[in-house]
């Protein structure tokens, strides 16, 4: 007769932990960190999956692009096989992989949102490892504020040592914006000492309201009901509250500091001297010079363009449908595909006779609380020239004494890099963080 041999209850208990340790290593869920390769340029990334009663979420973080917390979509783990999306403004990158053990590789595919017939996917492919969750020196409080009618969702950004922190609210560019757009930002304010509020845009998030039909000054009502509750957060000294805005945003704040007092610093960074159709016509003039259209062709863009923005203020339905009618004459011509101009039933025609006509500089002309300028030397959409040249002749004219200019070498208007031959990766100007944290200490 054979003889069982038991295993003493120790070894059991061994066992059974390393027969759980190498189930747990096989899940996606947890920290990843590595790299995305495309066209042999490689990003440094980290990833978090996490799944909750059979729900996966996700999102991934580059300090050198200068994102975080940028949620993916359409995540299908199907283990060891797992499939994820991350969807930007202009692009949409598809990822495939296979998990082993404590790695995760595969292929990623990147197209447009809105091809040409004659685009062709990138691809490339992504290696990640397992990592640790990374403890965070700040907390992160969920708030609410109003103005109005209108319910603002967003987050405080709140350094877990110290008190009486300078407090800022930081607000982004122009269409659908979230508070995700701001999270790196605020990150690095926070991880400074510095009290970050970020928030969903109306109509965006958690936020109520609609930002397709808002006029600047709406948006600004909006900030300033943020700049109030700021002032009122225990561990912020309420001396030292001011507000960042990026694009849009920049052009906003200086309306902010005027209309609330609370406002007490101001950062404008890539925004525009200058009525906003202005700014939109420089944006696309300097565009389609970069496209490959011939010079005519581009001029007559330039043409409709220029009546789009005529025809856009006038807010006038019959203007806009003869507008519209007249462009058949070129239909099939790529130039025009590129242009975008909206359908009858675009919200842009809603929206434009609500903001194109609003300047920042009759603002700018009566801030009186210290400015730091950041703008990218390679900005396309909000171009150095004219547009930051005309906000620090209006800041000299009214005889302001402390404005702070910041021009970043080589960057664009999202303040990254633009990208040199061989790199498709955009990577976050070098100065920018360091030039804003520290700015904002010191007032």
């Amino acid at each position: 007769m054979a003889k069982s041999h038991l295993l003493p209850l120790p070894a059991l208990l061994i066992a059974a932990a390393t027969c759980f340790a190498a189930q747990a290593s096989q899940s996606a869920d947890g920290a990843w960190e590595g790299v995305w390769k495309k066209q042999g340029d490689s990003l440094a990334v980290r990833v978090e999956m996490h799944v909750q009663n059979g729900s996966w979420s996700g999102s991934f973080a580059s300090q050198d692009m200068g994102v975080l917390d940028i949620p993916f979509q359409h995540i299908v783990v199907n283990e060891p096989q797992v499939s994820f999306d991350a969807v930007g403004d202009f692009t949409t990158t598809h990822f495939k992989g296979k998990l082993s053990g404590d790695h995760l590789y595969g292929a990623l595919e990147e197209s447009l949102n809105r091809p040409s017939a004659s685009d062709v996917p990138v691809k490339g492919t992504f290696e990640l490892h397992r990592s640790k969750s990374i403890a965070r020196p700040y907390d992160i409080q969920p708030i609410k504020f109003k103005n109005g009618d209108v319910q603002l969702a967003g987050d405080l950004l709140v350094p877990k040592e110290g008190k009486n922190h300078p407090g800022v609210i930081l607000v982004a560019g122009s269409m659908a914006q979230t508070r995700g757009a701001m999270m790196f930002v605020a990150d690095s304010l926070a991880r400074a000492g510095v009290v970050s509020l970020v928030y969903d845009k109306r109509g965006t998030g958690e936020s109520t309201g609609d930002w397709h039909d808002a006029s600047n000054e709406d948006l600004g009502a909006d900030i300033s009901a943020g700049v109030d509750l700021l002032a009122t957060v225990p561990s912020v000294d309420p001396k030292r509250v001011g507000v960042y805005g990026h694009s849009q945003g920049g052009m906003i704040a200086p309306f902010v500091a005027v209309v609330n007092p609370r406002v007490k610093f101001l950062i404008s960074a890539g925004g525009y001297g200058g009525p906003q159709f202005e700014q939109d016509l420089a944006r696309v003039n300097r565009l389609l010079s970069q496209t490959g259209f011939s010079k005519a062709d581009q001029k007559l863009a330039m043409d409709i363009y220029g009546q789009f923005i005529q025809t856009a203020k006038t807010g006038n339905i019959l203007v806009r449908r003869a507008f519209l009618g007249s462009l058949k004459r070129y239909e099939g011509k790529e130039w025009l595909d590129w242009l975008g101009i909206p359908p009858e039933n675009g919200f842009w025609w809603k929206l434009y006779p609500k903001t194109a006509d609003f300047d920042p500089l009759k603002f700018w002309a009566k801030v009186a609380v210290p400015v730091l300028l950041l703008h990218g030397e390679l900005d396309d959409t909000c171009p150095i020239h004219p547009g930051l040249d005309r906000t620090v002749q209006v800041l000299n004219e009214t005889g302001h004494k402390d404005v702070t200019v910041k021009v970043l070498p080589s960057a664009d208007h999202a303040l990254r890099l633009v990208p040199k031959p061989g790199q498709v990766w955009s990577r976050l100007a070098p100065g920018f963080l360091g030039t804003l944290s520290a700015w904002i200490l010191a007032r």
